[in-house]
């Protein structure tokens, strides 16, 4: 289950990435899926976003999933 929702969010944001002028120097991490990057920078509320989209999950936990699914690396 886990892999097919990172699945849906990399094929959705695949293109795309983080504004640099409004991360406000927080933690960016690109992600490699399928010869595919995606960066997931960190909000000001602590959710991660991708395409400068809030996913409404804590950053570390979007994370770490991504890596224990072998979604980022």
């Amino acid at each position: 289950m886990k892999k097919v929702f990172f699945a849906a969010v990399f094929a959705a944001f695949a293109l795309t990435s983080c504004g640099s002028d409004d991360d406000g120097g927080q933690a960016c991490t690109t992600c490699n899926s399928g010869g595919q990057s995606v960066e997931i920078c960190q909000g000001d509320n602590g959710n991660a976003f991708v395409a400068g989209t809030d996913t409404t999950i804590n950053y570390n936990t979007y994370i770490d999933a991504l890596q224990a699914s072998g979604g980022c690396n």
